[in-house]
């Protein structure tokens, strides 16, 4: 818990290629992956459909729908479910780990961006 924590706390610093660093150093590569999938994914890139930006969007959407099923994210602790809710602008996972004032406002700005 104490690692998704600290990946989390990266993630919200804007360190996304740090997170993504740390999570590969201590063997939490499936998480690495997550991370940089979505950097890697170019917002301007064209999927097969001709959409730009599709991909993307479907990376998104199927963790948003891993966050919100309470069936699939029975494995996952609280820190690890904001992660991933933090990477497709889930606002509920991340105000349930919120500690402070300013990660509830960081959660709330990053929800209304998205």
């Amino acid at each position: 818990q104490r690692l998704m924590r600290e990946c989390l706390h990266l993630v919200r610093a804007g360190r996304l290629t740090d997170a993504q660093q740390f999570c590969a150093k201590v063997g939490l590569s499936a998480r690495a992956a997550c991370i940089g999938a979505l950097e890697a994914l170019s917002a301007n890139a064209v999927d097969s459909f001709g959409d730009i930006g599709g991909t993307r969007r479907s990376y998104r959407a199927v963790l948003a729908r891993i966050v919100q099923n309470d069936a699939l994210c029975v494995n996952m602790d609280r820190s690890e479910r904001a992660l991933y809710a933090s990477l497709c602008g889930e606002l509920d996972p991340l105000l349930a780990v919120s500690d402070t004032f300013y990660d509830s406002l960081w959660a709330r700005f990053l929800h209304a961006v998205d």
